[in-house]
């Protein structure tokens, strides 16, 4: 709401921008935004609510390829295999446990409370996209925090629906492997693989902007001391000249 443009605002970030899914958000703006919102926020679990309001088409090509994937499996194997789209803050994981399939979030944060909001969202948001697809009586298995245990875990118990580990070694979801490979209602084969052709072609042109961005950079530093050549460059970026 309009409430919250000049917090917005006070962390350097344009909210019209915030509302596009295509924008790039600088990571020392975000933080500082998170950190604003921590301290003005009495609600330790504020960052379970991410997912009210939240839909897979805020994502844009790859909420629809998500909203068309055949499985849960297949969808966050898609997310992951595209995350980079989002941001290169954070990574994802999708991995095979005894017990299910485990999606883990990946966030290298300096302060634990971006880390622990971070988690808290991105983790609901997902689970709450799954839910969209398979339904809102899905519950994982356990769910992971790093965060330290919270006064109150009961939100948390309530969202998920699941045994929480609080204080683990990551953040992650794991799902019952009949949950996770069962086909799903929403499921448009057809339709996912023309969306999928989209973001490969969304991917490729972050590649080269990203190699763009590198050899700009690299070039700037090789012109302080002497005249550089595209062979130097290659060489120092380990690309062919």
């Amino acid at each position: 709401g309009n409430y919250l443009r000049p917090s917005i605002r006070a962390a350097g970030l344009d909210p019209d921008a915030c509302i596009d899914p295509n924008a790039r958000i600088p990571i020392k703006a975000s933080d500082a935004l998170l950190v604003r919102a921590a301290a003005l926020i009495p609600d330790e679990a504020w960052g379970l609510t991410a997912a009210r309001c939240w839909h897979p088409g805020n994502l844009g090509v790859l909420g629809h390829a998500w909203l068309a994937s055949s499985t849960l499996r297949t969808a966050l194997t898609r997310l992951t295999r595209y995350w980079r789209i989002l941001g290169d803050r954070a990574a994802t994981r999708i991995s095979d446990t005894g017990d299910g399939l485990r999606f883990t979030y990946v966030i290298a944060a300096k302060d634990p409370v971006v880390e622990a909001v971070l988690a808290d969202c991105v983790l609901s948001i997902v689970l709450d996209m799954c839910r969209t697809n398979a339904g809102e009586t899905l519950q994982p298995l356990r769910a992971s925090l790093r965060r330290a245990a919270p006064v109150n875990p009961e939100p948390w118990t309530r969202f998920f629906g699941c045994h929480m580990d609080f204080g683990a070694t990551d953040n992650s979801l794991i799902l019952a492997r009949s949950d996770a490979d069962r086909v799903l209602p929403t499921s448009n084969r057809p339709l996912a693989g023309i969306l999928d052709g989209l973001l490969t072609e969304q991917l490729a042109k972050l590649s080269r902007a990203d190699v763009v961005s590198r050899c700009k950079a690299e070039f700037l530093e090789q012109l302080a001391s002497g005249k550089p050549s595209a062979e130097d460059i290659a060489q120092r970026l380990h690309m062919s000249g």
